[in-house]
């Protein structure tokens, strides 16, 4: 369709077939509301010189030529709006805008969060944002982790990933055949495939007439860990004398996907995954009218509602580690096999709650929203420079303040940050003074407002010549209390600077790293499957 937003995207197709199915789809639905301009992934290597996370410092030298490279990019494409789906590249992309001032929105998703990966990315881009850019956040929880990192992440637009497709016809019909269940999705111990191998052999003992697919590529930090990963499940398929009765079809697109879904009774998800936002297979399991049995984790309860289209097994996060009952498990998917007429009431259910997914409930808003900001992008751009080098006009000095950090802009009303208590954890308990936002102990801290200690200086050094980008971004965590909650500043990452962030390697195992991002995610896990939601919150 025509439409007067045009969006650049990075053209080509993500590594991962999870992801290819995301992005497609997504891309695909924003196309009918906006005009896409793909831009070939080669130009932004070429770019950003190859994989700038091997060396940020040396990209941060550079970031000011960068960014005047990357205003030719968008020129040539004729696109002021750039929705970064390379992620990788977004931390980057937005040091080069901001260093070379170039008048460019970007818009992404909070695909993740919680990994270890993924939370440096957040805490490194937190500093860099705009007022013109746009980070969707497909759930609540993931919204509420992320303001649990950085007080920058308040204007996240909230709308669900979409699906585009027509309820499907699933080939059920007899209701004494193998019942059959799906688990769809990366193999990982975070995904707890093992666990499903435990309460898969529980159940057989009582209800032999059910098969398994299991569907996916293996995945994981290492190599090494793949490996091992893999050994474990078929140890255990080898152990509970499986092999008849479990089939590892290894990843899956297309029409043998849509056959797994087709043929299915049941879909399995018992992810733990701190890196878990919204669980897409979930959404696909409606368009088939698949009932689902998952975890009572993260996004997970945002999208189904437990005893209509889903039941829900508690997730315990009283230890180290998020802990999965496969006794519970296994009593919840017995009475289901056991109840033809409840499976097929949950059918409906499931096919019921499609339609709030259809890309034309969530892509007007979000295309609403981007246009709009590119509107006064335009408008500042189109006034010129002002006297001194400000931008003329009211319009233009509302796109000024759209190239602000939004660290640096203060609180309506009384320029003061207003705490919102949340009661982040920390290892040791409750941290005093924290929050999902600002508390009493950071912006404003011994009396003070947000425009003194680091943001003010930040905002002195942008004065004298010297971008805050630069200054901020060598600092460490632990001194920005404008750009981080004091869960972070008294965190793991305290004594590291964005930038050094970016440089680290993400290796840490799942066991140990679970602990340490628990005081930012601990609201994703829930023994009382069922209990209200609110924010993201049960």
């Amino acid at each position: 369709m025509s439409s007067p937003l045009r969006i650049g995207y990075i053209g080509g197709q993500a590594g991962r077939v999870n992801e290819r199915a995301i992005d497609s789809e997504w891309v695909g639905a924003l196309g009918e509301y906006a005009e896409l301009v793909p831009i070939p992934p080669l130009k932004l290597m070429k770019w950003a010189g190859g994989d700038p996370s091997r060396d940020p410092t040396g990209f941060l030298a550079k970031a000011e030529a960068k960014g005047q490279a990357l205003a030719e990019l968008c020129a040539h494409y004729g696109v002021s709006t750039l929705y970064a789906n390379l992620t990788p590249l977004i931390p980057y992309l937005l040091l080069a805008r901001n260093r070379a001032e170039v008048p460019l929105n970007l818009f992404f998703l909070a695909h993740s969060v919680g990994s270890e990966w993924w939370m440096k990315q957040w805490l490194a881009i937190a500093p860099l944002l705009r007022e013109g850019d746009t980070l969707l956040c497909a759930t609540d929880t993931a919204r509420e982790a992320l303001l649990a990192l950085s007080p920058a992440y308040a204007e996240a637009f909230r709308a669900p990933l979409c699906i585009r497709t027509e309820p499907a016809r699933p080939l059920r019909t007899e209701a004494n055949r193998v019942k059959q269940l799906l688990c769809m999705g990366r193999l990982e111990d975070v995904k707890n495939v093992h666990v499903l191998l435990d309460m898969f052999h529980a159940v057989r003992a009582f209800y032999p007439d059910v098969h398994l697919s299991v569907a996916g590529e293996y995945t994981g930090r290492t190599p090494e860990q793949i490996t091992a990963y893999r050994s474990l499940l078929e140890e255990r398929v080898e152990a509970y004398g499986l092999q008849e009765s479990v089939t590892f079809t290894g990843p899956v697109s297309g029409e043998v996907k849509d056959a797994l879904f087709r043929s299915a009774d049941v879909l399995l998800n018992f992810s733990t995954d701190p890196g878990e936002t919204f669980g897409y297979n979930l959404i696909e399991a409606k368009a088939w009218g698949l009932p689902v049995l998952c975890t009572a984790w993260d996004g997970f309860r945002e999208l189904v509602e437990d005893g209509r289209d889903a039941v829900l097994v508690g997730v315990d996060w009283s230890g180290p580690c998020p802990q999965i009952d496969p006794a519970e498990a296994a009593a919840k998917l017995l009475g289901l096999l056991r109840d033809e007429p409840r499976l097929a009431a949950m059918r409906v259910e499931a096919l019921a709650g499609l339609g709030r997914y259809a890309p034309e409930q969530v892509m007007p808003q979000l295309a609403a929203r981007l246009a709009e900001r590119e509107a006064v992008l335009r408008a500042g751009r189109a006034a010129g420079p002002g006297p001194q080098g400000t931008l003329a006009g009211g319009l233009a000095d509302a796109a000024a303040v759209f190239q602000r950090p939004l660290a640096l802009l203060p609180a309506a009303g009384t320029g003061t940050v207003t705490p919102s208590q949340t009661g982040v954890l920390t290892a040791a308990g409750p941290a005093e003074g924290s929050g999902a936002g600002l508390g009493p102990d950071s912006a404003v801290e011994a009396g003070g407002t947000a425009d003194s200690g680091p943001a003010a200086a930040a905002a002195g050094a942008r004065a004298s010549g010297h971008p805050a980008d630069t200054a901020v971004f060598q600092q460490p965590l632990a001194g920005s209390p404008a750009l981080y909650t004091p869960a972070v500043r008294s965190g793991v990452f305290a004594s590291q600077t964005p930038l050094s962030l970016l440089a680290s390697a993400s290796h840490t195992p799942y066991e140990a790293w679970m602990p340490l991002c628990r005081p930012y995610i601990a609201h994703f896990a829930t023994t009382a499957a069922g209990a209200e939601l609110t924010t993201g919150k049960v």
